[in-house]
């Protein structure tokens, strides 16, 4: 039985095409699921066409398991699997903020366009305190293209932070994800999505933000499965919360690798 639900509101969104309707941000949302969930920190996205927006989805908690439900069908669950990822070390934060500068929508020529601009997190048309606007590039150096280390320099609006200036925790499960699937080669989706938050996220001062590619535990032929981590630390490079990833490549990018 259902012991509440879940609405995600339209201002969360993530993938926002004009070949089909806008779904959740995959890390928003799994935050979102992980406060229902007892001691758990594995969110898996059941849904294939994405989290749906603006409708109550049913909450069931069975044995410390949580399972998110859209008229019936299972849109996600919790798990206690864990993902191994191993963070690099950060750059300065002044290297940071110039990768930050270096994001695909902030090129003059337009030859890596934003897959999805209104992205609630990494969307470069949201206005600052709607959206997150979290701007991972690549490192000074790198090309533009993906598929390498991508760093962010960011400091949050106020309108994220909770009244002791932390990230709340549903968007500490946000950062944590779009740096992973920028860091990937190809576009993505949020498949499986696990945070560890080591200790709160003093949002009142400016943070780094990784994403890496990180490899298969199991490498298998024409998989659609890309893994991915990501990590927050403070501008003195001090690890603050550590995320892991499974991404989903559409069908016509099973084979690339």
């Amino acid at each position: 039985m259902s012991d509440r639900t879940i609405v995600v509101a339209r201002r969360f969104r993530g993938p926002d095409t004009d070949t089909g309707p806008a779904t959740a941000n995959g890390g928003y949302f799994c935050g979102l699921v992980a406060s229902v969930a007892p001691a758990t920190t594995t969110i898996e996205i059941r849904a294939r066409a994405g989290v749906p927006l603006e409708r109550p989805l049913a909450v069931r908690i069975d044995r410390g398991t949580v399972e998110v439900l859209d008229d019936g069908a299972l849109v996600a669950r919790s798990s206690a699997e864990r993902l191994a990822v191993h963070p690099p070390v950060p750059p300065p934060l002044d290297v940071a903020l110039e990768a930050s500068r270096r994001f695909e929508a902030h090129l003059d020529d337009g030859s890596v366009p934003h897959t999805f601009p209104e992205c609630f997190v990494c969307g470069h048309r949201r206005a600052p305190g709607d959206g997150m606007r979290l701007f991972a590039g690549p490192l000074p150096g790198d090309g533009p293209g993906r598929g390498q280390v991508r760093v962010a320099g960011w400091r949050p609006d106020p309108a994220f932070l909770d009244e002791a200036g932390r990230l709340r925790p549903e968007f500490v499960w946000s950062a944590l994800d779009c740096p992973g699937g920028w860091a990937l080669p190809g576009p993505v989706n949020t498949g499986t999505l696990q945070a560890e938050i080591r200790e709160p996220v003093d949002a009142r001062h400016p943070l780094i933000v990784m994403g890496w590619r990180a490899p298969a535990p199991r490498p298998r032929a024409g998989s659609r499965r890309r893994y991915a981590g990501t990590a927050i630390f403070d501008a003195g490079g001090r690890l603050l919360a550590l995320g892991a990833a499974i991404w989903v490549a559409p069908d016509a990018l099973a084979a690339v690798r």
